[in-house]
């Protein structure tokens, strides 16, 4: 029982993927991250290495994935819409980012960055 709970501890998964990053194991570090997300979707601090590791990594996929389910649960999350804008955008997925930019603006209108953004992503799209 006691190893059953050890199994479905989503912080527990992130202390061990930190651990296995700072030894260099980026993948095993990356596996243990995306456990704790797949068993705790709310876990912010995951989701924020996530990010965080994916832009260091330039590895942008696992993070737009897992940011597109936590916002399946939290549409109204701006921060995160921008963030997952920001994932597309990395990505060269410029009409995603630019719909998902647009979707911060409907949920907190005054949200410069995601103006920038579209303004940046306007550009780019005319080209």
């Amino acid at each position: 029982q006691d190893l059953n709970l050890k199994f479905f501890n989503d912080k527990a998964w992130v202390g061990l993927a930190l651990i296995y990053r700072d030894r260099g194991d980026f993948q095993l570090a990356w596996g243990d991250l995306l456990k704790a997300i797949d068993i705790n979707i709310y876990n912010q601090t995951a989701l924020k290495f996530c990010v965080d590791w994916a832009l260091q990594d330039m590895n942008y996929e696992p993070a737009r994935d897992a940011v597109e389910r936590y916002l399946k649960v939290e549409p109204q999350n701006a921060d995160w819409t921008y963030t997952l804008a920001g994932m597309y955008f990395q990505l060269g997925q410029w009409t995603d980012a630019l719909r998902e930019a647009h979707k911060v603006l409907d949920i907190q209108p005054e949200f410069a960055p995601a103006k920038e953004l579209i303004r940046i992503l306007d550009l780019k799209l005319e080209n």
